[in-house]
């Protein structure tokens, strides 16, 4: 999730609200259907199905909001990974072009990455 994790549950339950119509605390086949509908995604009833798959962890024929949430969690922990390792070879290539290449110096920079990092997830 993003560093501020309430405002992260907040758009999270707001995602859930809209796709929850009955607001039961589950996300039905037919709910998750209209709610790809709602925001523009034309699925084949093949594609429904696998992405219900996908989603109900537990296989109870529902989406609930720490399923949701788990699933979100890990594509954002997935782009931040994607985010550092852009960062790590435009560094590499920069240090390649000055001459300056150093492992010693990418494992330093490594390091103050992780610490603001945490730092900022920390607040």
């Amino acid at each position: 999730m993003p560093a501020d994790s309430k405002q992260a549950r907040t758009f999270l339950n707001h995602i859930y609200k809209r796709y929850d119509a009955d607001y039961d605390g589950k996300i039905t086949r037919t709910e998750f259907e209209q709610g790809l509908t709602m925001i523009g995604v034309r699925a084949t009833f093949d594609e429904v199905n696998s992405l219900m798959t996908d989603l109900d962890k537990n296989e109870d024929g529902v989406i609930s909001f720490d399923e949701l949430s788990v699933v979100i969690g890990d594509i954002e922990t997935k782009a931040e990974e994607r985010s550092r390792k852009m960062r790590e070879r435009k560094i590499r290539n920069l240090c390649k072009k000055q001459g300056t290449f150093s492992t010693r110096f990418l494992n330093i920079h490594k390091i103050i990455l992780t610490y603001i990092y945490m730092h900022f997830t920390s607040i």
